[in-house]
């Protein structure tokens, strides 16, 4: 059964799109957007043959093994350009978001809408996604299995200003699911308090300096939580 993260990137999915989900694992996203959405064209690739094995075993048991192209490669290696205009990547580093991205050169300039769902890195993939003709169009932030999981759309389009709050908490965000956005701003400050409390007991002078600068940060993120 499809969680709700991989429902929620699934349903960021325009009718008609053709679509690459990079990393399928199970196959879970190319099923519910064909018995959903039907009209999306489906490729789904992975860089080992376990998790394709996994997605023909989940596709076969659906009767949809023949509705979906499988494909084994690294990030969009698998891909001709131009074959297809949206991709998902989710479950991944930031960084190895971008770096697949980055290496993608080739298909950047056809491909109209990026679906991303990073466990880490964050900042500088928006950061990255924003300085290369695509502007964050939507956003999610969800709670699921003890883990927040941020989301991120992105469309080609004209440059979007942004500022160091945007690249750390988007545009939009916290405002889908306030309750959620609370909790997540409390582990982050949190983290931070507990980083506070270690340098007050073991720091330098040195590492006073930074401790200020935490500080500084725990301050912004009540500022912003009061503002949800």
């Amino acid at each position: 059964m499809i969680s709700e993260r991989l429902k929620i990137l699934a349903n960021y999915v325009n009718k008609n799109d053709v679509v690459g989900d990079i990393g399928t694992d199970h196959g879970f996203i190319p099923i519910y957007l064909i018995e959903n959405k039907k009209n999306n064209r489906m490729i789904a690739s992975d860089l080992n043959e376990g998790p394709l094995d996994n997605a023909k075993k989940e596709l076969s048991l659906k009767g949809l093994l023949d509705e979906v192209d499988l494909r084994i490669g690294s990030g969009l290696d698998p891909y001709k350009p131009g074959e297809i205009d949206t991709v998902i990547i989710a479950g991944m580093g930031g960084n190895l978001i971008r770096t697949i991205l980055i290496e993608g050169k080739k298909h950047m300039e056809y491909l109209n809408k990026l679906i991303l769902q990073p466990m880490h890195g964050v900042e500088e993939l928006r950061r990255w996604i924003l300085n290369n003709g695509f502007r964050i169009t939507d956003e999610d932030l969800l709670f699921e299995n003890n883990i927040f999981y941020e989301i991120i759309v992105a469309e080609k389009g004209e440059k979007q200003e942004y500022d160091e709050t945007n690249l750390e908490f988007g545009f939009n965000m916290l405002n889908k699911n306030p309750e959620v956005s609370k909790s997540f701003l409390d582990m982050k400050i949190q983290k931070i308090e507990k980083i506070v409390e270690d340098i007050e007991s073991h720091g330098s002078s040195m590492s006073q300096s930074r401790k200020e600068q935490f500080k500084d940060r725990i301050k912004h993120y009540y500022e912003v939580r009061k503002c949800l």
